[in-house]
């Protein structure tokens, strides 16, 4: 039987992000199998023209720039009824995640959420964060909205093991780990070492990425080896980011590219010495997976997130959150031990594979068709 599957969120393209790329991904491999998918998303300029696509009227949140608010429609509540979906999947807890499970109310059918993003490390954001008790207040009152909705779902999918403890504790639904799956290299060449090593961060440019940290530990990093340090993306702190290299005095071996294609990443991927991400809030870690893909050994924070498919000096190197120095120490160890390159290259792989989309596509597949039957 193929399925009718409604999407809803929040965060959609032109953005880049784990969310995005893990809707694409499994909507493709959905789509292979005959299953007809349609996304529910702001309206965005840069947005592309589809038929499985439904933009809803929005507005730019002024706090995090790029990042939007879809305003509720009975367009939308009318075009669901004539689609008929099977099930509706909810990716975030916003306005467009609460449309999605009121509509699935509504109309009587299933409702899955996935748990993408550790919502408590964004209370910065708020206004008046910047003082310790509304902050902290902040992320309570956060925590009670995320239990409210997360706990009207019949399933909850978490991306990783320390994210479906934390969810556990919180809500009262059922919750399945299903990792997001990435489209493995058809050919993985031998890695060289360039002359210069290069290291490589990817990801947005914002504050709960940390990227300051590799900034300052790559700068303590030139004072015992070259290197070239690159950036790929952009984000609210670019500006900022760019300013530290130049007070630091590395802006010569600093490049920031922008955002990049999916083609410029995977050769960066091929080409870097070792990928880097001092970020302490994923639930996953899905950029990490792909530079291990490409044979491109990994030093990332002690977190979560990654926790959950690295291991310390085996597949992976790990430091201390927001620990410059010891930062440096692991990618000095990477660059000037050989052997050790080797090791993370090969174990790296082997840990990738793991992460097959089509695998991990069909098990998105059969919770689906648990969920519709009532099987969970």
């Amino acid at each position: 039987m193929c399925m009718k599957i409604a999407i809803f969120t929040d965060t959609y393209e032109p953005q880049i992000n784990g969310v995005v790329t893990s809707i694409n991904d499994y909507n493709k491999q959905l789509r292979k199998h005959g299953h007809e998918v349609h996304i529910f998303c702001p309206k965005a300029h840069g947005l592309k023209k589809s038929k499985f696509i439904h933009p809803v009227k929005s507005m730019e949140l002024k706090q995090y720039p790029s990042y939007r608010i879809g305003f509720p429609s009975r367009v939308v509540i009318r075009g669901m009824r004539k689609f008929k979906p099977d099930l509706v999947h909810i990716h975030s807890p916003g306005s467009l995640g609460l449309m999605g499970l009121t509509i699935a109310k509504t109309l009587k059918i299933p409702s899955v959420m996935t748990y993408h993003t550790l919502f408590t490390e964004y209370a910065g954001y708020l206004p008046g964060a910047k003082h310790r008790p509304v902050r902290k207040l902040g992320e309570k009152t956060i925590k009670k909205y995320v239990k409210h909705f997360y706990n009207r779902a019949d399933l909850i999918i978490a991306p990783g093991k320390d994210t479906s403890r934390f969810l556990k504790k919180l809500v009262r639904k059922p919750v399945i780990i299903l990792p997001t799956g990435i489209p493995l290299p058809k050919k993985i060449l031998a890695k060289k070492q360039n002359k210069i090593p290069i290291v490589l961060q990817v990801g947005r440019l914002c504050k709960e990425r940390s990227v300051d940290v590799v900034i300052k530990a790559f700068a303590l990093l030139l004072k015992k080896h070259p290197a070239k340090l690159v950036i790929t993306s952009s984000g609210p702190q670019a500006e900022e980011l760019k300013q530290l290299t130049s007070d630091l005095g590395i802006q010569k071996n600093v490049k920031f590219t922008g955002f990049v294609s999916e083609r410029q990443k995977n050769a960066l991927y091929k080409k870097a010495d070792v990928f880097v991400s001092a970020s302490s809030t994923d639930t996953q870690g899905l950029v990490p997976i792909e530079a291990m893909s490409f044979g491109t050994p990994v030093v990332v924070t002690h977190a979560s997130g990654f926790r959950d498919f690295i291991t310390h000096n085996k597949n992976g190197m790990m430091f201390p959150k927001g620990n410059e120095k010891k930062l440096c120490e692991q990618l000095l160890k990477v660059i000037k031990n050989k052997s050790l390159r080797i090791k993370l290259s090969k174990q790296g792989i082997i840990t990738s594979q793991k992460y097959d989309i089509e695998k991990l596509g069909n098990k998105l597949e059969a919770i689906y068709y648990s969920i519709i039957y009532r099987l969970i």
